[in-house]
């Protein structure tokens, strides 16, 4: 309930970027692709595949931006790796992909799935409304790391979410 905000005069920086190097950042930023990449029309327009900066800092007098590129398929990651790829190059940089996630698309009909739908519908008296998303990068790594299809049977369970990354995003 309390909030307390102290301002201090801060001492001078030393280091500062050129008019030219500040341009150049800002329409390096602003070219870089950012936000949903791919919306599934099955699963009621829910993001299958998005690419979010989440970090912006200059080390060793280089503007260094980490991505996080997420999708329920391989050819969506690679997809987006290769127009981050393409927006650097322009601008003379360097795209450097440090980690990744593999992609998780989970299928329909498996016992696993079918186990659970019962169990909901036992529970909660409904249908439980499936949907594939990104933001679970688990599923797709444990997936991958016990072999692919036919090695794994995996759900991920979440709350449902509206109005994600934006000022009124909720969950229920």
């Amino acid at each position: 309930p309390e909030l307390a905000c102290e301002l201090k005069k801060a001492g001078v920086s030393t280091r500062y970027l050129t008019e030219e190097a500040s341009r150049q950042s800002i329409d390096f930023l602003y070219a870089l692709p950012n936000g949903t990449y791919y919306r599934s029309m099955k699963y009621h327009g829910d993001v299958f595949a998005s690419r979010n900066s989440g970090t912006v800092e200059f080390k060793d007098d280089k503007l260094v931006v980490g991505n996080m590129l997420r999708g329920t398929m391989a050819t969506q990651i690679e997809d987006m790796r290769m127009q981050m790829e393409t927006t650097a190059a322009a601008f003379g940089a360097h795209f450097n992909r440090e980690y990744g996630y593999p992609g998780y698309i989970s299928p329909e009909g498996t016992p696993l799935v079918e186990t659970w739908k019962a169990v909901c519908k036992e529970q909660f008296g409904r249908e439980l409304d499936m949907s594939n998303m990104h933001a679970g990068t688990e599923g797709g790594t444990i997936y991958d790391k016990m072999g692919g299809l036919g090695q794994a049977d995996i759900i991920a369970l979440g709350p449902l979410s509206v109005d994600v990354h934006s000022p009124q995003e909720a969950m229920n």
